[in-house]
């Protein structure tokens, strides 16, 4: 069977060369592989099955981070920072747009504009649902920014949360020390 495939094989070969104009001769040897080299692959192919076990690396260590060309550009980089920076700056100064914008968004902080204080006037003695209403008018009628009112409303969820773990815990104070004296 093996015999008659190569034979083929072979004949194939030599008419798709014929076709073409070639003279080229091909023998069986080149095409066979002997019985050993078969048996071999045969095993190898066998033994590949239960290589990977699922659930288990064939690296348990794992490759070392950094180890890597990426880690190595870095390793590279860092230690031409400061030169890389220094040149940077000085074509910036000489009026290179490009390292100029490079210089404002990379060294220079982003400004967070400031909100001007405000004042809201509410009762001394008011729940937080009131003090939300309250906030909630005075952005509706303008008189705060909507950032504002949200920033308040947060900053008095924030509190409103730490009074009931006081609360909370003073509560539970009180009940582990009527536990004793009893």
């Amino acid at each position: 069977m093996i015999n008659r495939l190569f034979d083929n094989r072979l004949t194939n070969n030599q008419n798709y060369l014929a076709a073409r104009g070639r003279n080229e001769t091909f023998f069986k040897s080149d095409l066979l592989m002997s019985k050993k080299s078969t048996e071999t692959l045969q095993v190898q192919s066998k033994s590949r099955k239960n290589l990977f076990q699922p659930g288990r690396s064939g690296n348990p260590a794992g490759r070392k981070p950094g180890s890597g060309i990426v880690g190595e550009l870095r390793q590279q980089l860092q230690s031409a920072a400061p030169e890389i920076i220094e040149k940077l700056i000085e074509n910036a100064k000489l009026g290179d747009p490009t390292s100029v914008r490079l210089v404002v968004e990379r060294l220079v902080p982003l400004h967070k504009p400031q909100l001007p204080a405000i004042s809201i006037d509410t009762p001394r003695d008011a729940t937080p649902v009131q003090l939300a209403q309250t906030v909630l008018q005075a952005a509706l009628s303008g008189a705060i920014s909507p950032d504002q009112a949200q920033s308040i409303i947060s900053l008095q969820t924030s509190i409103t949360a730490l009074r009931e773990s006081e609360e909370l815990e003073r509560r539970l104070l009180a009940l582990e020390q009527k536990a004793i004296d009893v």
